[in-house]
C-alpha cells in the first residue's frame, strides 16, 4: 500500500482495536467469506497481510474485502482522502 489514508498532509488513523467505530477517526479492512483471514477491522500498515487463504483447491470462491472508515468531526479535516492498496495472488500448484 502507498501509505496512510491521506488528503494532502491530513491523514485518518489506522484502526487499533479491531473495530472501526462510528465517530472515531479510524480506517481498516476486514474480509467475509469462507477463506477470509481478517475477521476484525485490521490496519493497513505496509506490512504483508494474508487476506484470504485455502489449504485445498479453490474454484469460484468469493472473498469480499470491506474497507471501513470513520471520522471524528472535531479531529478529521475535510478533504478527499485516498491511498493505493495492492493485492497479490499467489497460487501453489
Amino acid at each position: 500500500e502507498s501509505g496512510d489514508l491521506l488528503s494532502g498532509a491530513n491523514d485518518i488513523d489506522d484502526v487499533a482495536d479491531g473495530t472501526v467505530t462510528a465517530g472515531s477517526e479510524e480506517y481498516g479492512i476486514k474480509t467475509t467469506g469462507g477463506d477470509g483471514q481478517l475477521v476484525t477491522d485490521t490496519a493497513i500498515t505496509g506490512a504483508s497481510l494474508t487476506v484470504a487463504s485455502s489449504a485445498g483447491a479453490v474454484q469460484s470462491m468469493d472473498t469480499p474485502i470491506l474497507f471501513s472508515v470513520s471520522v471524528d468531526t472535531t479531529k478529521t479535516r475535510q478533504g478527499s482522502y485516498s491511498h493505493v492498496a495492492t493485492f497479490t495472488l499467489t497460487a501453489n500448484p
